[in-house]
């Protein structure tokens, strides 16, 4: 169904009534469905090469990769995992010798996370199935398409994070000015 056919529909809600609304896209819908897709791939394709890691894990290890000396709070932050549950996935490949978790210099209490060397033959694993899932997902598609897709999700992602941003900055200037700002008076419990 192409998108001008979509847009032409009207949407029904019960008993049958047309209502006269014209429908976009489905845009959100399809990135998510795509998204579940590929997760159902990389689990397919990494269970046939027995990968010995889990999406998340391979997941984390790609990103780590591309970012060495990410924070563990920005890792769980990139992969959309709460941080108690970044916590086990870093274990397990720390346990694995793939990386190393290293106190960032300025702020101790923050954990930076490095490749090992052991990580090398692992990620050449990873990419081999992410590879396989990218030529099936691009088959139709020539070269030229492929990058000109890979630039308009870079532009969807760059507008969605600026509006993301502004708004975050609105609320943190918005609760700022909400605190408060009388000394709390220290109390003597010692009665």
């Amino acid at each position: 169904m192409n998108e001008s056919t979509i847009s032409a529909r009207t949407a029904t809600v019960r008993g049958n009534r047309d209502v006269p609304v014209q429908l976009e896209p489905e845009f959100g819908a399809l990135v998510r469905e795509i998204a579940r897709l590929m997760q159902r791939n990389f689990e397919r394709l990494a269970r046939e090469t027995k990968l010995p890691l889990t999406r998340l894990q391979a997941s984390a290890l790609l990103r780590i990769a591309r970012q060495q000396g990410i924070s563990q709070v920005h890792l769980a932050v990139v992969l959309d995992v709460q941080p108690i549950a970044i916590v086990e996935i870093v274990d397990k490949l720390q346990e694995m010798h793939l990386i190393e978790r290293r106190k960032a210099r300025d702020d101790r209490r923050v954990h930076e996370l490095w490749l090992k060397p052991m990580a090398k033959p692992m990620l050449e694993q990873v990419l081999v199935v992410v590879r396989g899932i990218r030529k099936v997902a691009f088959a139709s598609f020539s070269p030229r398409q492929r990058d000109a897709f890979y630039e308009g999700l870079g532009r969807v992602r760059h507008n969605l994070s600026s509006q993301a941003e502004d708004e975050d900055g609105e609320k943190a200037a918005v609760g700022q000015s909400r605190t408060r700002t009388t000394p709390k008076v220290a109390t003597d419990r010692r009665r």
